[in-house]
């Protein structure tokens, strides 16, 4: 009985200071690991966003370039207040009092609009008209560009005031989100052979050789 009662004695458990340096020690373990892991989500964040808008990027070019490519009649940098629009129509047109026609009902029409602040929408039209504006949300592409550019490429240009055919076009695109941006520059070659232009303001009608002539109005 006696041995028993020795060995409880000496049983003491843990001094203050060892308590103390386990739990300093503990601590910075704590700290080192928590450090580890907020780096590496930060890390992983950075690198997931980095991605996102690369690949929004490159989906958001390819869906304009098909939209331009097939075009038969283009109005380019149609301000309205702060909004851009790009008009599209596609199919075989023809000008009647400074109005714009499709010869057979298999013309498409699609617009491009995008406002500083607001998402980038591409949608088609109804009878030349923007779709309202309860509908138009449904049509949203992208809520993370930051700038959009589309003009004809010096290459075609012959003087200030005409252009060869087919047109080239030169598409700057910026997209942006948590203080991260990623831009894609790209030239489109037209396929077809455009029956009119408005570009800058001004219109274009057909010249000879394939060239677009000199402004006939603004």
């Amino acid at each position: 009985m006696k041995i028993r009662f020795n060995k409880l004695k000496q049983n003491k458990g843990f001094t203050l200071l060892e308590l103390l340096v386990a739990l300093a020690v503990s601590s910075v373990v704590i700290l080192i690991i928590g450090a580890f892991i907020t780096q590496g989500t930060r890390f992983f964040n950075q690198h997931s966003n980095s991605i996102n808008l690369q690949n929004e990027l490159q989906e958001l070019s390819n869906v304009i370039t098909d939209s331009l490519q097939e075009a038969s009649y283009l109005e380019l940098d149609k301000v309205s207040g702060l909004e851009k629009k790009f008009h599209v129509l596609t199919g075989k047109t023809m000008t009647d009092k400074g109005k714009v026609f499709f010869e057979t009902s298999t013309g498409t029409e699609k617009d491009i609009t995008w406002e500083e602040g607001k998402p980038l929408y591409i949608f088609d039209s109804v009878n030349g008209s923007d779709i309202d504006a309860a509908d138009k949300a449904g049509y949203a592409y992208s809520s993370y560009v930051t700038r959009i550019t589309l003009s004809i490429d010096d290459s075609c240009k012959v003087s200030a005031n005409q252009y060869l055919q087919p047109l080239i076009l030169k598409l700057d695109i910026t997209v942006g989100h948590n203080k991260e941006e990623r831009t894609t520059s790209k030239t489109i070659t037209l396929r077809n052979t455009l029956s009119g232009l408005k570009y800058g303001g001004k219109t274009f009608v057909l010249g000879e050789n394939n060239a677009l002539a000199i402004p006939t109005s603004k």
